[in-house]
């Protein structure tokens, strides 16, 4: 009797409960936004909706946090491959400057070329050789090109030096910043001449046939050729620039004038030079012709 009574007291209170609900949904429905629960409802809302404020703003950096986890990735990915992307600019920007630069020398090289009726070969420097002993370079042509020793070479800025080697494929060039070389030179605006030497140094030293000449800085200096009454001819033809007057001053030990010239040359980044292998300039009066040149 008594487990009847308790499932009966639970289908009742189960009845009752639909029941309320019943009621409670029709006199809702019936009153609407006005009705008695709609501002109960509107009560519960007002306690409620700052609690879910407080929960929320709780749990958004959490999400936010894990939004940033998985995003992470994708930026990460991305800054390397704009890192890829701004090493290929660079590099598309050097090889731009290069090929510009070299553009340049040969444009150099072509008007040299074209103001002296030089006819050449145009070579590209391959190796240094500037030891205690010699001041030289390496060029990539040679015999089947053409070229024998004593070729004069110029760069885009003026003279280089003479072939002094050669093989197939390659020559060895002696820069005129070798002891052993000598130039003969003039002065451009007087016309004195003598004969230009290295020395081992960014300056060439210039020894004038006639000491009492007036030299200033910054007078232009050019090879002034010569050919003796046999016919022999100067290793380079006249007219060639070789640099500018950078120092004079009196030498009291030998009663004449220390003149120090300044080649147009940039030795040091020499990367391509002609050599002269025929000229249709003339060739001045015989001058007495230096040693080696």
């Amino acid at each position: 009797m008594a487990t009847y009574a308790k499932h009966r007291s639970t289908r009742l209170l189960v009845v009752s409960l639909m029941l309320a609900s019943l009621v409670t949904i029709t006199v809702d429905s019936r009153g609407g936004r006005a009705g008695p629960l709609a501002a109960l409802g509107r009560a519960g809302a007002a306690i409620i909706g700052p609690m879910q404020e407080g929960v929320s703003a709780v749990f958004r950096p959490v999400g936010s946090f894990f939004s940033n986890v998985f995003r992470a990735g994708a930026l990460a990915q991305e800054n390397t491959a704009l890192r890829e992307q701004i090493g290929l600019l660079q590099r598309q920007i050097q090889e731009n400057l290069t090929l510009r630069r070299e553009l340049e020398e040969l444009r150099r090289l072509l008007d040299i070329a074209e103001i002296h009726d030089i006819e050449g070969v145009g070579a590209t420097v391959i190796g240094e050789d500037t030891s205690n002993f010699e001041w030289a370079v390496t060029i990539d042509k040679g015999s089947e090109d053409g070229v024998v020793v004593d070729m004069p070479v110029l760069a885009g800025e003026g003279l280089v030096g003479r072939v002094v080697e050669v093989s197939s494929g390659q020559s060895k060039v002696l820069l005129i910043i070798d002891p052993d070389s000598a130039v003969a030179a003039k002065l451009s605006a007087s016309g004195e001449r003598g004969v230009l030497g290295g020395q081992r140094e960014e300056l060439l030293q210039f020894e004038l046939v006639d000491p009492a000449t007036e030299v200033r800085p910054g007078e232009l200096v050019e090879t002034s050729g010569y050919q003796l009454e046999s016919g022999q001819e100067g290793v380079y033809p006249p007219g060639i620039p070789i640099g500018e007057v950078a120092q004079v001053e009196p030498d009291e030990a030998e009663l004449t004038l220390r003149v120090l010239v300044r080649p147009h040359v940039d030795f040091s980044r020499l990367s391509t030079v002609i050599i002269v292998t025929g000229t249709t300039s003339l060739i001045p009066e015989a001058t007495p012709p230096p040693p080696g040149g």
